[in-house]
């Protein structure tokens, strides 16, 4: 259900967002468990923080769409920060 409702607010920001800046390429969320992730914080999940947390949040966006342009890569930087906020409030 969390997984569901993090997605889920992820395309309400990216649709606020995309609004206030069209032309931005829009950015698929994946999330586990609900989709499967072909390279998934393997590392951090058998080494490192991830291994000991019962629960963790790992974002990785792609390279090529964060360095385009500066205009994409604010864009890009706005929304994972109001979703960790959204989190944050949520689970509070």
């Amino acid at each position: 259900m969390l997984a569901r409702a993090i997605k889920q607010t992820y395309y309400e920001i990216l649709e606020r967002a995309h609004s206030k800046q069209p032309g931005n390429e829009k950015i698929d969320f994946l999330i586990e468990p609900n989709d499967m992730i072909e390279v998934a914080a393997g590392s951090a999940k058998a080494k490192g923080v991830l291994k000991r947390a019962k629960k963790g949040f790992h974002l990785t966006l792609p390279t090529t769409t964060m360095f385009i342009d500066q205009r994409t890569r604010r864009t890009y930087i706005a929304i994972p920060s109001e979703l960790i906020e959204w989190l944050i409030a949520s689970r509070s």
